[in-house]
Parts: C-alpha cells; structure tokens; sequence
C-alpha cells in the first residue's frame, strides 16, 4: 500500500544544554507525506516530569481523497515509578479534504461534513509496564489507557470523546522464542449539540497490509447507513 517509503531526519540531542532535544524530520510514502519539528525536555518544573512540543504539516492519501493537516501539539507525561507513567496534551489543528469521490465518501464522512475545519481536543493517558525488560521484553504485559475528548467551546468544530485501551502481551515459549499478542478495543462517540459530530481521520477504521489483512485500507470501522443518503 504505501509503496516506497522514506523518512529523513536530523536530531539534536543537548541543544541550549540539560539533555533538551530537538528533531526535524520529514516522511514519503503513496499513502502519507508529513514534515514535522519536535522540542523535548527531559524535566520540566518538577522531576520525572517532561514536555514535548510539535509542529506538523501533514498530507495523508486515501482511495477516495487527500487530506491535508496542519497543527501543533503540546504534551507532559509523568513517571510515577519503573511502572507507571500518566500524560496529558492538547492538539490544535486545520484540516481541508481535496480531490474525494462525494458519492463514495458520503457514508463516511457523515451527514455534518465541515471542510475546511478546526480540530481542537484535549488528550491524557495512563500507561502500566510490567514486562521483565525495557528492550527485550520476554513475559508479563503492556497497558495502555487514552481518552481524548473535542473541545468546541474553545474554538474547535468537533464535540465526541475516544478511549482506547492497548494491552500488550509477552509470553516466552523457549529459548529464544518469543510469543507477542496485541488487543487494541475502542470506542468513540459525540456528546452532543450542534457540534456533536467525529472527524474522519480518528474514527476506529481498520483494514488494509499493516492492520486486519483480508480486508481494503480503512473498510472495517463505523460508517452512515448509504439508504440515509439515497444511495443503494
């Protein structure tokens, strides 16, 4: 699907002193072009605290369109201990779909379709590591727990809420061999009044060569009835 891939990217790992990083890097593929720049630092206003910053210009290629992103993220995540980890972010974005089939996006994009929007949602997150190693995990589990939540009322166009839940499983059959399971449930909703509508691009689509084999990029997931459209 993605045909030839490329990725670039330069990476500070001290810039202004005390471990702060910063990265710009840039992608190519049929499916997803993005050029982005990231600011990390290690502790920020208290230890075992840190902070990202990114900015990102993002086009993404589907059957029936292209979507253009561009946006800036902001995120902190605190280690509690080995184990456990929490964070929270916010994402601010625009985003404008070109070149799209309507007759076939329709049932897709649903029946409060907004092109261009703003895309403004708060994310946070818990995490739980309980494998026996960090690089080479053998036995025990990975959790993972976001909720991200559109915010209208500060300027965004999108009302819902997602939670996703990533359990991770390692289980060592013999020396050497390791056998890796994955289950990744979800769930995603609007919340009501005028703006009570999901964005496309985070709906829970599955499907395609790096996700449910068997199945067309992005044919597995939520979508409006066609009849409510006229459609057959």
């Amino acid at each position: 699907e993605d045909q030839i891939r490329l990725r670039a990217s330069w990476l500070d790992r001290n810039v202004l002193g005390g471990a702060r990083q910063l990265e710009v890097r840039g992608q190519y593929s049929q499916l997803e072009r993005e050029a982005a720049i990231t600011y990390r630092q290690p502790t920020f206003l208290v230890p075992d605290l840190n902070f990202l910053a990114t900015a990102f210009l993002r086009f993404e290629t589907e059957p029936n369109y292209t979507v253009e992103r561009v946006g800036t993220t902001v995120r902190s995540s605190y280690r509690f201990s080995r184990r456990w980890q929490g964070r929270a972010g916010l994402t601010a974005e625009r985003d404008e779909f070109s070149e799209f089939d309507e007759g076939v996006l329709i049932p897709e994009l649903g029946r409060e379709f907004i092109n261009p929007s703003g895309l403004l949602y708060a994310d946070m997150g818990v995490s739980f590591d309980g494998t026996d190693s960090l690089f080479e995990p053998s036995r025990g589990s990975m959790i993972n727990l976001s909720h991200q939540i559109g915010l209208p009322f500060l300027g965004g166009e999108y009302a819902y809420n997602k939670t996703t839940l990533m359990v991770t499983r390692y289980l060592e059959i013999t020396d050497g061999w390791v056998l890796a399971g994955k289950l990744l449930p979800g769930v995603i909703f609007g919340y009501g009044g005028e703006n009570d509508r999901v964005p496309l691009f985070q709906r829970l689509f599955a499907g395609g060569a790096n996700s449910v084999r068997g199945y067309e990029r992005r044919q597995l997931g939520p979508k409006d009835d066609p009849e409510a459209f006229g459609q057959e």
